[in-house]
């Protein structure tokens, strides 16, 4: 009866730490991502904004739900700025449909927001909003643009990019829904907890799949 009891514990622990591996995969490839806005010569992120903003949403492979149908589809992570000036550990978001431009005929793209103000900052902890309905998302600058043209994104709700194929640059996402990934965060996490408790209290330790993306953070504190 114990070595049973012991089997199911250990078949329970093995679920439990392959089904929270896909989530650290999605944190890691949100380093990725973010590596790679920051530091591509003449078209990343500006580092003026990511040291202002409130937020940072990463959103990794966000793909294509139909051949016909032109919305898309993806889960990545959320990370806010905390009273201290680090960063908070991850809360899951989704990003579902809305109008991609020119990206739209490509079958994956990263996208990167940052949530550069108060409105926009509570329209993420809403848990739930259109982009260009319930908040304006402008695409943002890269560092060979103008200054006017970062300080004009410095003022916006939320700025947004995109990469595919290997180019990276700014992009609106008109129509696009944002939402919290509740039971995500359930998963992960092991209990529940809200996106108040995550980015706001910070109530959650940072999980060791973060680190590197914090690493990376750091210098924009």
């Amino acid at each position: 009866m114990i070595h049973a009891c012991i089997l199911a514990l250990t078949i329970l622990t093995t679920a439990v730490n392959a089904d929270t591996s896909k989530y650290d995969q999605k944190i890691s490839r949100a380093n990725e991502v973010m590596v790679e806005a920051i530091t591509r010569e003449g078209a990343g992120i500006p580092p003026q904004l990511l040291r202002q903003c409130k937020a940072i949403m990463i959103f990794p492979g966000v793909i294509r739900a139909g051949f016909f149908w032109g919305g898309r589809f993806g889960e990545g992570i959320t990370v806010a700025r905390t009273e201290s000036g680090a960063w908070s550990a991850p809360a899951f978001y989704s990003v579902v449909g809305g109008s991609w431009g020119l990206q739209i005929g490509l079958e994956s793209v990263d996208v990167v927001m940052l949530v550069m103000n108060q409105r926009g900052w509570e329209a993420l902890l809403k848990q739930k909003f259109t982009l260009g309905a319930d908040i304006s998302a402008t695409a943002g600058p890269n560092t060979a643009s103008a200054q006017s043209d970062i300080d004009i994104a410095l003022k916006a709700d939320i700025v947004s990019y995109a990469r595919a194929r290997g180019l990276f640059a700014g992009l609106a996402l008109n129509g696009a829904r944002i939402a919290s990934s509740t039971q995500t965060n359930r998963n992960f996490y092991g209990r529940d907890l809200s996106v108040d408790d995550i980015l706001v209290r910070n109530l959650p330790p940072m999980p060791a799949s973060a680190a590197s993306l914090m690493v990376t953070l750091s210098p924009y504190k």
